[in-house]
């Protein structure tokens, strides 16, 4: 026999055993699809989906609505939204949003775009809920239950998953692209598991120290070959949304200034500070803290940006008065809106990694008259 035929019959023989495992899979996507009674919980987390240009997908309202008839039935007091960031739409914020338009209290709802997958997200919510939701109603359409279900099960998560179907027979489009979300669905079920794999070799000694070889390389390359500019020009633009928003201000309140001090937005520990970082500024300093810790406004001022900045991630930037702003960056949720007066200590926002961010951390920036200062000559040290 021929080492041609041998590979013939091996490649059958592999496509065969990966057909199979394919099929059982999905065999358990259809079961999970069911879904399971609800129960008491802490939380309702429903997942996100796709928010296109011209507004939320159906697959996004179907859960939305779920979610709002498990919240006014009882079940939990509180609906964490999550989801990624595409194009600037945060599927969180449209989340959350049509919830409110559904009936259900702002103070009941909370946001998080960490989400940017089933993994991120189930590990993000956790980050944080931070103790406060042990058990949690997880929200989704039926082909996404079996992989949030193997998920939350390999992290320890108390979830129980709900369907959220659609209120009328499917058409035969939506049968066919029901279809072919549990075919995906499967691949995205094996990928998982060899994460899983990779994530066991990474929880031994051997594993922790290539992690820390591999993590540092990786961002050193990225920030060299590709972020360098795009942080650059991000930066460019925080200074410009400085400049056009202080022209139209009146500012009625003390002036800010290094003398007077700023309050320190959270207590952490400083991982970087401003100055020359791979041969370009690093306009602020980065403070590591909890996900999800709260982030306050250094002084009284008024919001100039509340949103989605590049690598910046989520931003909120504030002026202060005189030219002084203030900038908050890599935040999980931002909890304040364009032009919003606040006062010196409010939450604007929780701590995140979203953007170009390597770990939940707070990127803080004092520019004047929208150029970057040194952020510690400013702020008051206990």
């Amino acid at each position: 026999m021929s080492i041609a035929v041998v590979a013939g019959i091996a490649a059958v023989v592999v496509a065969g055993i990966c057909a199979a495992v394919l099929a059982l899979v999905y065999r358990r996507i259809v079961r999970a699809g069911a879904g399971a009674t609800p129960r008491v919980a802490d939380a309702i987390v429903v997942f996100g989906a796709a928010v296109r240009a011209d507004g939320p997908s159906l697959a996004v309202r179907v859960r939305v609505a779920r979610a709002a008839a498990l919240h006014h039935e009882g079940w939990a007091p509180v609906i964490v939204c999550t989801g990624g960031v595409d194009d600037g739409r945060s599927e969180a914020k449209v989340m959350v949003s049509l919830l409110r338009g559904l009936g259900v209290p702002p103070e009941a709802l909370v946001a998080d775009d960490g989400g940017s997958s089933t993994r991120e997200a189930i590990r993000t919510v956790a980050l944080l809920g931070r103790g406060r939701w042990h058990r949690v109603l997880a929200v989704s359409s039926p082909y996404h239950l079996c992989r949030i279900d193997r998920e939350a099960r390999r992290r320890g998560w108390d979830a129980t998953p709900v369907a959220a179907c659609r209120d009328r027979v499917a058409t035969s489009s939506e049968r066919a692209h029901d279809r072919r979300m549990r075919l995906r669905e499967a691949f995205a079920v094996l990928g998982y598991e060899a994460l899983a794999a990779v994530d066991r070799f990474a929880a031994t000694r051997i594993g922790r120290a290539l992690r820390r070889v591999a993590r540092h390389l990786a961002a050193r390359i990225a920030f060299l070959v590709r972020d360098a500019d795009a942080v650059a020009q991000a930066g460019e633009a925080l200074g410009r949304i400085i400049k056009d928003g202080v022209a139209g201000f009146r500012d009625t309140g003390a002036v800010a200034t290094p003398a007077s001090g700023l309050s320190p937005p959270l207590a952490g520990r400083r991982v970087s500070r401003f100055g020359i970082r791979h041969r370009r500024l690093h306009a602020g300093v980065d403070i590591a803290a909890p996900y999800g810790a709260p982030v306050r406004a250094a002084a009284s001022g008024q919001v100039l940006r509340a949103g989605w900045l590049g690598p910046y991630g989520n931003v909120v930037v504030i002026h202060h008065g005189g030219g002084l702003a203030t900038v908050y960056a890599h935040l999980a949720a931002v909890l304040v809106e364009d032009d919003d007066r606040i006062s010196q200590g409010d939450v604007v926002g929780n701590v995140g990694e979203t953007g170009r961010s390597f770990g939940a951390h707070l990127h803080f920036e004092v520019r004047v008259h929208g150029s970057p200062v040194d952020p510690e000559a400013f702020l008051v040290t206990a």
